[in-house]
């Protein structure tokens, strides 16, 4: 009896999902070291009508996999589950399926039977990415993600994808007709592979929700009428199943039901079949729009009206909805669906709708065409309200144009007596006290912060409260900063405002960063990164790249750091939001990690020039510092560029990146041989980034001072503070450190036996993984400088397109 317990069989695995979702790459990867025998259903079928098991040679097998098991019926599907079972040794087993098992099949497995679907198959978006550039030239890592939104990582439309892309050359905009009309690959594969065998009950589901997003179990059944409501949720779960339907990405946590949608490209296909709606398909997507009303999807309502030709419900829709509809990431529809509407439908609010929606999406020179009448019509009545003046103050906010903002805001002539607020004039008011602290005018901010934030809490609705609290965020520090935008991230989940969680979660990430958390400020920055994607915000999508760019160096996570920085990049330059800098500048520092001293001087150089270009000294100061630190190394170093490089930086730089500048300053002072100047610079960066309150800074200083100092013990003390600072946040040590040196006896000083050129062996060198000759460890790289995303309104752009920060003073964080 104890044997026979030992002796029991492992586990079942079935792999179940439609065509294209990679099962059959699955089962040659799954067996692991031992003995797999790999077959094919229908031939195991034919081997059991002529002997009792299937051929498994001498060995005993660890493992069984067995494909295309849908194309048995359901009783040899029985069949083959008997005959697995049998199998001396008991086996584990691994079943793929485009169909789920028959029920019956189900109950005779001997064990039970873990199912992985199309959420374990699909790619991920990196995953993409890399297949895009590796497999098909294809290195835009901004077109990889279109790709995923298309395709939710299908893998084997992803890899139709990059065949469309690549070897035919089609662009972004073509993309999604090159993968799904007639005559294309992409058709092909859908219509003969995906829908030929759909069952009935799925095919009539797929065809009455195909236009319809999100999609959940009782809108089916509103939609299904011709079905039982069991027969529908029952063909719901099969879709879901076999991944033609996916989890929506912008469904609310603990909201129910759960809300899906259709693969685009496959809702796409659908969408050529059926083509316009008749009578009852209008019928159809009139009932879709009471729905979605009813549970509170105004966006999806108004998408179902415009397609039943219904013009001015939807235009009534948008312009009662239109601020719930933007905070929830609809700002291309709303754009779209605008658009579509008759100019006579176009009132004023809709209009104004509209202006907000195009900046929303990047459009910011339309954007501007849009707001500009209504500005004037504003100024002939003498009447500015609250709810246009924030809104096209906006438009040159994002483009850094803080002072013509605040000309804007301050043509209501006073601010507004909130008494009693409304949500605008709580936004008003965040707006003006952000523009404010932009313009250094921290004192004027503050004040306005806190009648933002007392109105607010006086109106004491969600979205508006976290608007506030992030414009109160802005004039604080330390624990205060932190405790107000938490705030601001709980109001934003709980009105569902997409865009306000991605400006909490952009300046959560940068303040980890610059505490030197790089773990968690990579966790953060990356739900920042989806957010953002979610919610159309370009600008914020930049920064929490960015964001996400630097934390990924930090941890010596080179190719997706690039990744990363590329897209930040590219989305950029696609929308002219002139913040190309940023990622630039990540890229130099990937490449002279990595040891490529060209490419990274030449990127370098173009982020300077680029940053100059724009007055961005988020980018200038680090550019500038790592031109320094490159002109200072190799054989052809050039002390006279390197200084002209840290001189600038030093003059230039605000509070906040001060320290930076002045450890560059001190590096080129040490390198010329004059320490005089470099302890003083040492001394001076360590003071600016202690005030700061920026711990990654403060190491870099520290590791200067410990260079510098004068005395060993000095020296040993200030090295072994920096690495306390490091060695915490990271996983590793920070790269370019081996973790032997932060215990090294002796630390070589200013006065040590032999001189040294600056930078030291390992110091501030790409690659280096020694210590030599007692010599400190190498500096981790200056990386590119996080960027802040903070906005006044709830569904505000980017800070000024490029989320330039200031300080108000000593002790003041990092502002944008």
């Amino acid at each position: 009896m104890a044997t026979a317990q030992r002796t029991w069989p492992q586990r079942w695995l079935m792999l179940v999902a439609a065509a294209g979702y990679g099962k059959t790459t699955a089962l040659e990867t799954i067996g692991g070291d031992g003995p797999t025998a790999c077959h094919r259903a229908t031939d195991l079928i034919e081997v059991a009508s002529l002997a009792t098991s299937p051929p498994t040679g001498a060995r005993p097998l660890a493992r069984v996999a067995v494909d295309e098991v849908s194309a048995l019926t359901d009783d040899d599907q029985l069949t083959l589950v008997r005959l697995l079972t049998a199998l001396p040794g008991q086996p584990a087993v691994t079943l793929a399926a485009r169909h789920p098992l028959a029920d019956e099949a189900l109950s005779a497995c001997a064990v039970p039977v873990v199912e992985r679907g199309p959420e374990t198959l699909a790619l991920s978006r990196d995953a993409v990415a890399r297949i895009l550039r590796d497999e098909h030239a294809v290195p835009d890592s901004d077109l990889a993600y279109l790709v995923y939104e298309l395709t939710s990582g299908w893998p084997a439309w992803v890899h139709l994808a990059g065949d469309a892309l690549g070897r035919q050359g089609v662009g972004r905009r073509e993309l999604l007709a090159a993968l799904t009309e007639p005559g294309t690959a992409g058709g092909h594969f859908a219509r003969d592979e995906v829908l030929a065998d759909l069952p009935p009950p799925v095919a009539r589901l797929l065809g009455r929700v195909h236009d319809l997003d999100p999609v959940s179990a009782p809108l089916c059944v509103v939609v299904d009428g011709h079905a039982t409501a069991d027969a529908t949720e029952e063909a719901l779960r099969w879709s879901i199943r076999t991944g033609l339907l996916v989890a929506h990405p912008r469904r609310q946590t603990g909201r129910t039901p759960p809300t899906f949608h259709l693969v685009r490209v496959l809702a796409a296909v659908l969408a050529q079949q059926s083509g316009r709606p008749d009578a009852a398909g209008r019928h159809r997507l009139h009932a879709a729009a009471d729905w979605y009303l009813t549970n509170a999807y105004p966006l999806a309502a108004a998408r179902a009206l415009h397609d039943a030709g219904d013009t001015g419900g939807c235009a009534d829709l948008i312009a009662r909805h239109g601020g719930e509809m933007l905070a929830g990431g609809g700002a291309p529809d709303v754009t779209e669906l605008v658009s579509a509407l008759p100019q006579t439908e176009q009132s004023a609010d809709i209009r104004l709708i509209h202006g907000e929606a195009l900046r929303m999406s990047g459009s910011v020179t339309q954007a501007s065409r849009v707001f500009a009448p209504l500005l004037a019509q504003a100024d002939r009545d003498r009447r500015w309200s609250a709810r246009l003046l924030w809104r096209a103050a906006m438009v040159p906010y994002l483009r850094a144009d803080y002072a013509g903002a605040l000309a804007v805001l301050d043509l209501v002539g006073t601010q507004p007596t909130v008494t009693p607020p409304d949500s605008d004039d709580v936004l008003l008011l965040a707006c003006r006290s952000s523009t404010l602290a932009q313009l250094g005018q921290v004192e004027d901010a503050l004040t306005t912060g806190t009648r933002a934030l007392a109105a607010a809490q006086q109106l004491n609705e969600d979205g508006p409260l976290a608007a506030a609290h992030i414009a109160a965020a802005l004039t604080s520090s330390g624990t205060r900063r932190d405790g107000h935008l938490a705030e601001a991230l709980a109001a934003a989940e709980r009105a569902g405002d997409l865009v306000q969680q991605a400006r909490v979660l952009v300046n959560q990430a940068h303040c980890l960063l610059r505490e030197a958390r790089y773990p968690s400020a990579l966790a953060t920055a990356v739900r920042a990164v989806r957010s953002a994607e979610l919610a159309g915000p370009p600008g914020a999508l930049v920064t929490a790249l960015h964001n996400a760019g630097e934390a990924l160096l930090r941890l010596g996570r080179y190719d997706e750091a690039t990744l990363h920085f590329t897209r930040s990049t590219l989305v950029s330059q696609r929308l002219g939001l002139n913040r190309a800098a940023a990622g630039v500048y990540g890229i130099a520092e990937v490449s002279r990690r990595l040891g490529r001293r060209e490419e990274a001087l030449a990127s370098f150089t173009e982020a300077v020039e680029l940053a100059r270009d724009v007055g961005d000294l988020q980018v200038l100061i680090p550019a500038l510092v790592g031109l320094a630190r490159l002109r200072c190394e190799g054989a052809g170093a050039d002390l006279a560029a390197a200084r002209a490089a840290a001189d600038e930086a030093h003059r230039l730089a605000p509070a906040f990146l001060l320290s930076s500048a002045l450890v560059a300053a001190g590096w080129v002072a040490y390198a010329g041989g004059d320490l005089g100047v470099a302890r003083r610079r040492a001394a001076e960066a360590v003071g600016a980034a202690r005030a700061g309150r920026q711990s990654d800074a403060l190491a870099e200083a520290l590791e200067l001072t410990a260079a510098v100092a004068a005395e060993p013990a000095a020296s040993r003390g200030a090295l072994l503070e920096a690495g306390e600072i490091w060695r915490p946040r990271a996983r590793v040590p920070p790269p370019n450190r081996p973790s032997s040196c932060w215990g090294a006896s002796r630390v070589p000083t200013a006065h040590s036996g032999r001189r040294r050129r600056w930078p030291p062996t390992g110091w501030w060198r790409s690659g280096s993984r020694r210590s030599t000759g007692g010599s400190c460890p190498s500096r981790p790289p200056a990386v590119a400088p996080s960027r802040c995303g903070c906005s006044a309104g709830s569904r505000s752009s980017s800070v000024g397109g490029r989320s330039r920060c200031r300080r108000g003073g000593p002790g003041r964080p990092v502002r944008c």
